[in-house]
């Protein structure tokens, strides 16, 4: 009787939540690869990704999303038949507790990547990936260093990804800081705060490795 009790005591602390994670802390996508960990990734407009994530018995504790991984809109019925919409980088590092828990809903902060093109919504299904480049993901792990605002790491990554001219980012920058403003914004004011956007994505960009006059977002326009 005695060894049946012991038996049982142990199958029971086993299966405990505080048990299972067993494998620490693994990111997102080696958690994928792994099996133990199971998701699935929709757009939530332009600044998030919304994910749910279930692991089973033997998963990891905790689960990152690292900065730069990469979200592309799945194509087909999946990704809601509207046709290609904006690929997403993960802004700064996303942590996931599973120590005492087996599914997750959360939104990963991000970037758009692809300017121009409508932003995914939740009838688009999300592809998650590697970074495409060191550069990207040397960009988007600055959160953990900088407060600078979403806008800057933005223009910043737009920079990287699509290397538009000025005129087109600076058009969507002012879009951005009347809505924030609620529109209380002399023409002035509003030129001020977009030019304070480029000069802290040219910081940023600095911070990661780039060089900001490489990229004709910030060039002056030719003559």
């Amino acid at each position: 009787m005695r060894t049946c009790v012991v038996l049982l005591t142990a199958l029971a602390v086993s299966a405990t939540p505080a048990a299972w994670g067993q494998l620490g802390s693994m990111d997102l996508l080696s958690a994928l690869e792994s099996g133990h960990v199971r998701g699935a990734f929709f757009g939530n407009g332009e600044s998030s990704v919304r994910a749910y994530l279930e692991r089973d018995e033997f998963g990891p504790g905790e689960v990152t999303v690292e900065p730069g991984t990469q979200f592309f809109a799945q194509f087909g019925g999946g990704g809601g038949g509207r046709g290609r919409t904006q690929g997403m980088g993960a802004l700064g590092q996303t942590n996931i507790d599973f120590s005492d828990r087996s599914f997750a809903s959360v939104d990963i902060p991000t970037v758009c990547t692809d300017i121009g093109l409508p932003a995914p919504t939740v009838a688009d299904a999300m592809i998650p990936t590697a970074p495409p480049d060191v550069w990207m993901a040397q960009l988007l792990a600055l959160p953990a260093l900088t407060e600078a605002p979403h806008g800057a790491f933005q223009i910043a990554a737009w920079a990287i990804a699509n290397n538009p001219p000025g005129p087109a980012v600076q058009g969507l920058a002012a879009q951005w800081v009347r809505q924030a403003a609620q529109g209380e914004l002399t023409a002035e004011e509003t030129r001020t705060r977009v030019s304070e956007l480029f000069i802290q994505a040219q910081a940023l960009l600095r911070l990661a490795g780039c060089e900001p006059a490489a990229f004709r977002l910030f060039q002056a326009p030719a003559q």
